[in-house]
C-alpha cells in the first residue's frame, strides 16, 4: 500500500480530522496531505489542520478547530454557555481558557478571547464534550 492510499485511511481512523504534526507522526508526508488537498480529497481548516471531505459537517466547527489547534484550551465563559444552550447570546470569540504558565497560540481563524487560569482553576469541573466524534473539552455548565 502507498503512502497515498495510506493516508485516508489515517484520516477515517482519527475521526477525518488531523493536524500536519499529528499526520507526520503517524507516518504521512505533508507532501502527500498537500496532493490530497489538491485533489479535493482533504479540506484545510486552518493553517496545519485538515478534514477529510468524506466525513459529514459537525455542529460547531469552531469549537472543534480550536480544541484541535489548542490541545490544552477549555472553552469557557459565553463560549460554554452558548453550546449548553443556558444564554440567547451569540459569542463573537471561542472563549478559552488556558493554564497560567502556557502560553497563548495565535489563530487567524477563528477569532479567540484568551483567559489565562491558575491551575487549580483550570483543572476544576472539566468535562469533555464529543462534536461531531471529536473532544472538546470545556467547563461544566451548572
Amino acid at each position: 500500500m502507498t503512502a497515498k492510499q495510506k493516508a485516508p485511511k489515517l484520516f477515517k481512523k482519527n475521526q477525518g480530522l488531523l493536524r500536519t504534526a499529528q499526520a507526520t507522526r503517524l507516518g504521512i508526508h505533508p507532501r502527500i496531505i498537500y496532493q490530497l488537498r489538491d485533489e479535493g480529497l482533504l479540506e484545510q481548516l486552518a493553517k496545519g489542520v485538515y478534514r477529510s471531505v468524506e466525513v459529514s459537517d459537525f455542529s460547531e466547527p469552531d469549537l472543534v478547530l480550536v480544541s484541535k489547534k489548542i490541545p490544552q484550551a477549555v472553552i469557557c465563559l459565553i463560549s460554554a454557555l452558548a453550546y449548553h444552550e443556558v444564554t440567547t447570546q451569540i459569542p463573537h470569540f471561542v472563549y478559552i481558557a488556558i493554564p497560567t504558565k502556557s502560553r497563548q497560540s495565535s489563530l487567524y481563524y477563528p477569532p479567540i478571547c484568551c483567559f489565562h487560569y491558575l491551575e487549580k482553576v483550570y483543572n476544576a469541573d472539566l468535562e469533555t464534550i464529543i462534536i461531531g466524534g471529536y473532544p472538546v473539552l470545556s467547563f461544566v455548565v451548572k
